[in-house]
């Protein structure tokens, strides 16, 4: 569990820093500043979750309490309770496998760079290895390695390249690379770590851009230069490339006005956002209880005292009785007569580490010589302490005490060791009662047995209270089911309406398929024609038509032939083709004929009714009038 909490903080520290980035310093052209802000994010997201600012809160301990005296302790399981796994053992190995992973991923790419490196040939200068690979798709570098094709570029551009190349060698931005790399391992679930790195390589390449522009005399040679090749096939992983594929960004930053070096107070903007992240998640209360020496007024033996039985079996699993033995004060719990021990009240609280109960063991050795040893120390997913065993000794009076605590998964009730002025010695949880005063006196006691006859008349009447309520809650449950039976009968009313529907539905339906059936018969003995029949339609209907662009009718021959057949169409005794009878107005025909079959060749000819299947006669009103 504290893996994954240090990975959550780490991840959130690393997504604080990304998002300023972003928003302030991403379009400012100080890169180099950029550049310490993202590794100074990267620095802190490993470091930042592993440190803890410690608050320290003195508090008077409550060891003190006063019960009626037949009140009867409990006694306490101490059963060992078996780990399961949980969810955040199923997270550490899912996050471990992601882990993994990505080291193999990681190695590979290493391997990759050094079998690269190590089989290809190079020159030494002026401390710079070259590498000269003939048909390489772009130039890059790794450390103090520079890889290039020199016969693919001009001097000026191989003059450019070798620039480019060397500033992130001087710089040293592979150290860059691999750092960021490193966190992308640990944060490979995070979304904004792989933004995170594209911020990294992105102001490494406007630094090195930068630094070769202020080498150069012609700016524009050099941008051509990013332009010539955008898009590289190979690259190996973790290397600087001369061309990238955010060219278009990199042209507009090196036009860019220089930002103002005042702007740079942004970047103090992360510090108190951080400052708020450390003291929300990085800062443990420390608890330390005021100590004050009792008087030997304010102490006395009391009739009834509280005896915490040593263990009296080697079996830890086994259940340690706290009891109230009257008459019996010095059985366990002792009172040194010859000498006045220093007084002390130590409160283990369920929050407590286990580094925080080492210290206080260290305290009660060094400050009151008490030997206090402890085991069986468990905590529950909330970090609180479920389980723990105690032994303490008392080496100035010889007394001894022990007690065994579990709860199983719950938190244990603070747990006092504690000695007083007189010698009285022991363990107890913080439900105990410890009876260390003297007997409460008559009108104490009245005026106890008033309050506590207070409380029973106030408990009274909340019964009372609950017994009205329960009864109305009763009568609203009677009402509720009569509200349910009449839903009831209303959604059997509704089924029978819904079943009334369907049936006429279905009667309208076979109504609809008789008159269907009709109407095709109808249609049938309509169409039932000859070859040679002859008809004057004046409404339109499916078939082959020839319609006017303005017009209402429609021209339509039919039969039983091919409805893509050509026809001979004759208007007033001559020949037309389609396009005379689209045009033709239907408000002027008189009448329309159809000719098929043998009549038509004997009226028109073999030779005219080639490839007709029959003639359309039309006979316009101008020409009936003539007659």
């Amino acid at each position: 569990m504290a893996l994954l909490i240090y990975i959550f903080k780490s991840a959130a520290i690393l997504s604080l820093f990304f998002m300023a980035y972003v928003t302030l310093l991403k379009n400012e052209t100080f890169f180099k500043a950029n550049r310490q802000f993202l590794l100074v994010g990267i620095v802190a997201a490993l470091i930042a979750p592993a440190l803890v600012l410690t608050r320290t809160v003195y508090k008077v301990p409550v060891v003190y309490f006063d019960i009626p005296e037949d009140l009867l302790l409990q006694a306490q399981s101490s059963s060992v309770v078996e780990e399961t796994f949980s969810f955040w053992q199923l997270g550490v190995f899912i996050y471990s496998i992601g882990v993994a992973v990505m080291l193999f991923l990681f190695s590979k790419k290493l391997i990759q760079i050094f079998s690269f490196l190590k089989n290809t040939r190079q020159q030494t200068s002026n401390g710079y290895h070259f590498l000269q690979i003939d048909g390489l798709d772009a130039p890059f570098s790794f450390f103090n390695y520079i890889v290039l094709d020199a016969q693919a570029h001009s001097e000026d551009e191989l003059e450019m390249i070798l620039l480019h190349e060397k500033a992130h060698a001087n710089q040293r931005h592979s150290l860059d690379m691999f750092l960021v790399q490193f966190v992308l391992i640990i944060q490979w679930f995070n979304p904004l770590a792989w933004l995170y790195k594209n911020g990294v390589v992105q102001n490494l390449e406007y630094l090195a851009d930068a630094t070769t522009a202020s080498q150069i005399e012609d700016r524009k040679n050099y941008q051509l230069a990013l332009v010539k090749v955008a898009a590289p096939q190979f690259v190996p992983a973790l290397a600087h490339s001369f061309y990238q594929s955010f060219i278009k960004k990199r042209i507009v930053m090196l036009n860019k006005q220089s930002s103002s070096e005042f702007r740079k107070w942004k970047i103090l903007l992360i510090v108190p956002v951080l400052g708020a992240f450390m003291w929300s998640f990085n800062v443990k209360e420390e608890v330390k209880f005021k100590v004050e020496p009792l008087s030997d007024s304010e102490v006395k033996k009391s009739e009834n005292a509280l005896v915490v039985s040593p263990s009296q079996t080697e079996n830890q699993n086994k259940t340690n009785l706290s009891e109230i033995i009257k008459d019996q004060p010095k059985q366990f719990v002792t009172k040194n007569e010859q000498t006045s021990p220093k007084a002390f009240k130590k409160v283990i609280t369920p929050k407590m580490t286990k580094g925080d109960i080492e210290q206080l063991v260290e305290e009660l050795d060094s400050d009151y010589n008490i030997e206090m040893d402890f085991s069986k120390l468990r905590y529950n997913s909330n970090g609180e302490i479920t389980q723990i065993s105690i032994s303490v000794k008392d080496r100035e009076t010889g007394n001894k005490a022990s007690a065994t605590y579990n709860t199983n998964d719950k938190a244990l009730t603070s747990i006092v060791v504690y000695r007083t002025a007189d010698g009285t010695f022991g363990v107890v949880s913080g439900h105990n009662t410890i009876v260390q005063r003297s007997k409460l006196s008559a009108a104490e006691l009245q005026e106890r047995e008033q309050e506590m006859q207070e409380r029973r008349q106030e408990m009274e009447a909340r019964k009372a209270e609950m017994m009205v309520r329960r009864e109305a809650m009763k009568n609203r449950l009677n009402d509720s089911i009569r509200v349910t039976e009449k839903m009831k009968e209303r959604m059997v009313e509704m089924e029978l309406r819904k079943a009334e529907m369907q049936s006429r539905m279905e009667e309208r339906k076979a109504e609809l398929e008789i008159r269907k059936a009709e109407i095709k018969e109808r249609r049938a003995e309509m169409l039932n024609m000859s070859d040679d029949s002859v008809f004057f339609q004046r409404r339109p209907i499916h078939a082959s038509e020839y319609k006017t662009s303005d017009s209402k009718y429609h021209i339509t021959y039919r039969g039983k032939g091919n409805l893509n057949a050509k026809a001979l169409f004759i208007i007033d005794g001559e020949e037309v083709d389609e396009y005379e009878l689209k045009n033709i107005n239907p408000d002027d025909i008189e009448s329309i004929d159809i000719i098929k079959g043998d009549n038509a060749i004997q009226l028109y000819g073999a030779e005219k009714m080639k490839g007709k299947t029959g003639a359309i006669l039309i006979t316009t009103k101008k020409a009936n009038n003539k007659k």
